[in-house]
C-alpha cells in the first residue's frame, strides 16, 4: 500500500512539473494553399524540442538529436525521378497546381467561417495563456461572396483588437471582394508559461461536433 502511494504520489508530481514547464515557439510561414506551405518553426520545452524546416524535423532531448523526420523518404531512385518531374514541370501545370491548391484553401475558410462562433470562446481562452514576444502577419483573403469577405474581416478585426494593444503584435489583412485569393505570411514567437491551462479549451474544441465533422471531412481529403 506504502508503495503504492509512493508511485501515485511520483507520478502526479511529474504531471505537475511537466504541465508546469513553459513551452517556447519561434516560426514563420508563408501560404498561398493549404497543400504548399513554407516556412519553419521551433518548439522547445523544458529539455525537450522540435526543429522542423521545409525539408525535415528533428527532436532533440538536451541538446542532442534522438529522431529524425524526413517526409517521403524512399528509394534514391524514387527520389531522383520525382525531382525530374519536378523540374520537368511547365509553367501551366504549375499554374494549374497553385490555383487548386488556393481554391480548396478558400473551401476550408468558408467551413471555418461557419463555425466561428463555435470556436471563437475557445480561441480567446486560448490566447489568454500565451505570451508574445512577436507576432507579424499579413493575410490576403478573398471568397466569391462579397459578404462572406466582410465577414471574414470583420472576425480578423476582432482577433486584433484582442492582440494589437500590445505593441509587438503587427496584423494586417487585404479583403478581395468577389474574387478568391489567399497569401499568407506570418512570423512569431511565444510562450506559453502554464501549458495545463491549454487543456480545458483544447477539449472542449475536440469534443465539438462540428469541429470533429470539419476534422474528419479533411482526413478524408
Amino acid at each position: 500500500m506504502v508503495i503504492l502511494i509512493v508511485l501515485v504520489c511520483v507520478v502526479l508530481v511529474i504531471v505537475l512539473a511537466v504541465s508546469f514547464v513553459p513551452v517556447r515557439f519561434t516560426g514563420s510561414i508563408l501560404m498561398q494553399g493549404i497543400t504548399k506551405p513554407e516556412g519553419e518553426a521551433d518548439i522547445r520545452w523544458g529539455i525537450i524540442s522540435f526543429h522542423h524546416t521545409g525539408e525535415e524535423g528533428e527532436i532533440r532531448l538536451i541538446n542532442r538529436r534522438i529522431f529524425t523526420v524526413k517526409p517521403g523518404a524512399g528509394d534514391d531512385e524514387d527520389v531522383k525521378e520525382t525531382v525530374g518531374e519536378k523540374e520537368e514541370e511547365s509553367p501551366q501545370a504549375k499554374e494549374d497546381s497553385e490555383q487548386e491548391s488556393q481554391k480548396l484553401t478558400v473551401k476550408k475558410g468558408k467551413q471555418i467561417l461557419q463555425i466561428w462562433p463555435v470556436i471563437w470562446p475557445e480561441i480567446k481562452a486560448v490566447l489568454r495563456t500565451i505570451t508574445f514576444d512577436r507576432f507579424t502577419c499579413r493575410l490576403r483573403l478573398g471568397f466569391d461572396d462579397a459578404a462572406l469577405t466582410g465577414e471574414a474581416y470583420g472576425y480578423f478585426q476582432a482577433l486584433k483588437g484582442i492582440l494589437t494593444p500590445e505593441e509587438r503584435v503587427q496584423m494586417y489583412m487585404e479583403p478581395v471582394f468577389h474574387d478568391e485569393a489567399f497569401r499568407l505570411r506570418a512570423a512569431l514567437e511565444f510562450s506559453i508559461r502554464h501549458p495545463v491551462l491549454l487543456l480545458p479549451p483544447v477539449i472542449r474544441l475536440v469534443m465539438n461536433r462540428e469541429i470533429r465533422a470539419l476534422i474528419k471531412e479533411g482526413k478524408g481529403g
